[in-house]
């Protein structure tokens, strides 16, 4: 379980689904699958009030993030060893460089 309360739910998803393996049927076609857009992801996320994307654009997600913390088992099962883990972390990463003083002016 890792803790999401404070991540954009869109960005997260967004993210979750770059990485993640095609379904079975799509590999064959990925090449003429319409790609995800963070815009996309950020209407998806606000009409999905179940927060659970199993199948999402013909990539295997199994996830739920409608909560503070993410059960990541059923993604990395179908994703890879800890690679959602990877992903929160270097989402995590960029939000505190964003928000985080770069330098202190006295």
């Amino acid at each position: 379980m890792l803790y999401i309360a404070h991540i954009p739910k869109h960005t997260l998803l967004y993210y979750l689904w770059k990485y993640a393996s095609y379904t079975n049927y799509a590999y064959k076609c990925k090449d003429k699958l319409i790609p995800l857009t963070i815009k996309q992801a950020l209407i998806d996320a606000e009409l999905n009030k179940t927060g659970a994307f199993s199948i999402y654009h013909c990539k295997t997600l199994f996830i739920n993030i409608s909560g503070d913390y993410l059960d990541t088992k059923t993604y990395n099962k179908h994703n890879g060893v800890k690679l959602a883990q990877k992903i929160i972390n270097a989402i995590k990463l960029k939000e505190l460089r964003r928000c985080s003083c770069q330098s202190i002016i006295f």
